[in-house]
This record gives C-alpha cells, sequence and structure tokens, in this order.
C-alpha cells in the first residue's frame, strides 16, 4: 500500500513538473500563458526547468545580509555624524553671539562713559586721555564688526 501511494505521488510530481504551458495573443493584442490552449492559434512554450541549487540561494541571502547590514552601518554613521556636525554649527552659533553680545556691550560701555580707566601694574586705576578715549572707541568698534558683522 505504502509503495503504491509512493508510486502515485512521484508520478503526479512528475506530471506536475512536466506540464505543458500553452502561449495565445487574444482579438485586443494581449499575451496570455495558460496550461490549457485557446483556440487554433495557440501555441506550446518549451519551458526548461531546473532544480533549485539551494547552495546558491544561501550564498546569495548571505551576501545580501552582509550587504544590508554593512549599508545600515554606514547610514548609521552618516546620521551620527550629520548629528554631531549639526551640534558643533549650533556651538559655534552659540559662542559667535555670546561673542557679539560681549562686543555690543564693550561699544556701548566705549560711548556711554566720559572717562574710561585700564588697570594698572598695582591695580589701581589708569585713566586714559581722550585721544587713548577715541582710540578704545575705535578698537571697540572695529572688535563690534568683526564679532557681529558691519551691519551690526
Amino acid at each position: 500500500m505504502l509503495r503504491s501511494l509512493a508510486f502515485v505521488a512521484a508520478l503526479t510530481m512528475s506530471a506536475v513538473a512536466s506540464a505543458a504551458v500553452y502561449k495565445w495573443i487574444d482579438a485586443a493584442g494581449g499575451v496570455h500563458y495558460s496550461d490549457r490552449p485557446q483556440g487554433d492559434h495557440a501555441e506550446l512554450v518549451n519551458i526548461i526547468s531546473r532544480a533549485t541549487n539551494r547552495e546558491a540561494v544561501a550564498s546569495h541571502t548571505v551576501t545580501a545580509q552582509v550587504q544590508r547590514n554593512a549599508s545600515a552601518q554606514q547610514e548609521e554613521k552618516q546620521k551620527s555624524e550629520q548629528h554631531t556636525e549639526q551640534a558643533v554649527a549650533a556651538d559655534l552659533a552659540k559662542a559667535q553671539g555670546k561673542k557679539c553680545a560681549d562686543a555690543k556691550e564693550r561699544y556701548r560701555l566705549t560711548i556711554e562713559s566720559h572717562q574710561l580707566y585700564r588697570q594698572g601694574k598695582n591695580g589701581e586705576r589708569v585713566y586714559l586721555s581722550d585721544s587713548e578715549i577715541s582710540q578704545e572707541r575705535l578698537n571697540a568698534r572695529r572688535d563690534l564688526d568683526a564679532s557681529c558683522g558691519s551691519t551690526k
């Protein structure tokens, strides 16, 4: 009984594997394929079937997975680098903003003050002359222009 069942299964498999395929073109010009001929103009298509090479499929699958992993790592690295670059740009902008604010404050003080001084060697105040004050104001303005741009 088991032998006859195996024989019937083998016959069924071989029939499926060698099934005929027909190709025909309908009146609208559409190409169709079927296991049964449709009309007188159906032509038998010779299909060559080969067994699947499991080793080649496994090798291809592994190679594709390695490539996907490498691509994912590269993408992650690029995202990390972009994030770092954005953080650096934000830090630079913040530092530049502080430098500009400090330059504005220094310039404001030099313009609004009637007397300016600097620290002497012993920590005493040494007041500037009128020409030194003018020069200090020019220096503060140049620093402001360099830090904030000439339009600010």
